[in-house]
């Protein structure tokens, strides 16, 4: 009987070993839908138990530790990347832009010169609207900030590179917003702002598009755009005007010597720094320097003669001038008349100054050219009646 007993129970311990091995139930899985939930996230540790803990999203938190929402697709589940400081761009070095700068010389029958100019760029994030396209916050001091290169043009120069450098920082995909401010200063120093002729470019905006890549799940830099006046451009142009200016002389009389010299001073001023060299053509001489080397006032000296005209080209306009001629209270060259000897260059123009002086002085001869005539008359008749006594005396 026991060992009935004993072979009965070996054959249940069998019995169960065989049921085990044959696939019996796991006494740590409560129902077959939890163990293919188990099985899935085996096979796939990105998807969850939807009953799990997750953390909150909240796409306008502002805070470091926000999440963009979340993707049904599984493509684009790289989108709950979480956004903080500790998670730049995954640009792994800083993306830099060349633009071009431009002047457009402009002038009297086209004979400007650019002038030597030292042109920086600040782009500032705007008050308002700065970032958009954007799911969650963003905070105005996690904009990073972008640098425009300076650029160095010597005289004569009208062209060169701006170089726009943009770090590998930005927070969260969105168009990011820029207001874009040029200055313009005489050198490299930047003590003296304003060039005459000149005038920043205004209405700059840049516009940075930052992506989430859908195949690696990184944020890129897909686009950078400036607009100039709302107009899409690759190059900031400015502008160069300037004008010309010509004085002439003009003698009359009966005394007036054609071939005197008079003597004028020619005066400039001008609000910004002149950093453009004046040009001379025409007849007559001055003295002086027409050379731009940052002054606000200039004279020099002018000499002209009758029928003589002097004239200077590429003067910045808005520059003012006045012309003064030389002539002590005693001269007998006395000035008849005058105009334009005062105003202000404008662009594409050019202004004219003259002087008239007159010499006239009564000749004296004793007797006046009027009665002249006469008096040979007189002469006539006297010679006449002389003759006519003398034939009239040999006669007898």
């Amino acid at each position: 009987m026991k060992k009935l007993l004993a072979i009965l129970m070996a054959l249940m311990l069998v019995m169960v070993s065989a049921f085990a091995l044959a696939g019996g139930v796991d006494p740590d899985v409560n129902s077959p839908e939890e163990q293919d939930l188990q099985n899935l996230n085996e096979e796939d540790p990105k998807k969850k138990d939807p009953n799990s803990e997750q953390p909150a999203t909240s796409p306008n938190s502002g805070s470091a530790d926000s999440y963009l929402p979340e993707k049904e697709n599984e493509d684009e589940f790289s989108n709950k990347e979480k956004v903080s400081e500790s998670n730049p761009l995954n640009n792994e070095a800083n993306v830099t832009v060349t633009l071009k700068k431009a002047i457009n010389v402009e002038g009297y029958e086209n004979t400007g010169a650019a002038p030597a100019q030292y042109i920086t760029f600040t782009a500032a994030v705007p008050e308002q609207d700065y970032v958009t396209n954007n799911s969650v916050d963003v905070a105005k001091k996690d904009v990073p900030v972008v640098t425009f290169s300076d650029v160095n043009l010597a005289k004569g120069e009208t062209t060169g590179d701006i170089t726009i450098t943009i770090p590998a920082a930005y927070p969260a995909v969105g168009v990011y917003h820029y207001d874009v401010t040029e200055n313009i200063y005489t050198d490299s120093t930047k003590k003296t702002e304003g060039v005459a002729g000149t005038t920043a470019a205004t209405n700059l905006k840049l516009t940075i598009t930052v992506i989430q890549d859908q195949t690696d799940g990184s944020k890129k830099i897909a686009g950078v755009a400036l607009r100039q006046s709302e107009i899409k451009t690759d190059e900031i142009e400015n502008l160069f005007e300037s004008g010309a200016l010509d004085i002439t002389k003009t003698v009359t009389g009966n005394m007036g010597d054609r071939t005197k010299p008079f003597t004028f001073t020619l005066t400039f001023n001008s609000e910004k720094p002149v950093n453009s060299d004046i040009s001379k053509k025409g007849t007559g001489s001055f003295e002086g320097s027409l050379t731009g080397n940052g002054w606000t006032k200039n004279e020099i000296t002018v000499t002209l003669k009758h029928g003589e005209t002097i004239e200077f080209d590429n003067i910045p306009a808005g520059v003012t001038y006045s012309v003064t001629e030389q002539l002590a209270n005693d001269d007998p060259y006395k000035l008849k008349s005058s105009s334009g000897t005062s105003g202000t260059i404008e662009n594409g123009t050019k202004a004219s100054a003259s002087f008239t002086n007159d010499r006239t002085e009564t000749i004296d001869t004793g007797v006046t050219l009027e009665t002249t005539a006469y008096m040979l008359i007189m002469a006539l008749t006297v010679a006449g009646f002389a003759m006519m006594v003398i034939r009239r005396r040999k006669e007898y």
